[in-house]
């Protein structure tokens, strides 16, 4: 699992493993993260 936070104003929204969209409830923003290809590269 990797802690995300807002891209936009570093609130952190949470822990999650794979493919999300998060609206920010600060910012609303909506932020896209993928933790998967992170990992691959890393070798994980």
């Amino acid at each position: 699992m990797e802690e995300i936070k807002c891209k936009y104003c570093g609130k952190k929204l949470g822990e999650i493993e794979g493919i999300a969209e998060i609206k920010c409830p600060r910012c609303k923003k909506i932020n896209k993260f993928n933790t998967v290809e992170a990992q691959e590269a890393q070798g994980d």
